[in-house]
């Protein structure tokens, strides 16, 4: 148990630390974005899920050629996230 009284501890927001650019490997800025894109990677990850359930029932005639190819998309990205 935490000194606060919970079982278990939540973070208010991702964090992620940048290193590689005290070692010489890249610059600072890009450093910097890397970490932020991470940071942000969690809301991306379920705003996209949530676009992504909104249209899981259409069926594909439906949809115009960009449309469903950015449906694909958003499917095949949602699934390298969760490791699939």
């Amino acid at each position: 148990m935490w000194a606060d009284g919970e079982d278990s501890l939540s973070v208010a927001a991702p964090v992620a630390i940048c290193t590689d650019h005290s070692l010489g490997r890249r610059p600072v800025e890009e450093c910097q974005a890397n970490a932020r894109l991470i940071a942000a990677a969690p809301d991306l990850l379920a705003v996209l899920k949530d676009f992504a359930e909104q249209y899981a029932g259409w069926p594909e005639h439906q949809f115009s050629r960009a449309g469903l190819a950015r449906r694909d998309a958003a499917l095949k990205a949602i699934a390298k996230a969760e490791g699939r």
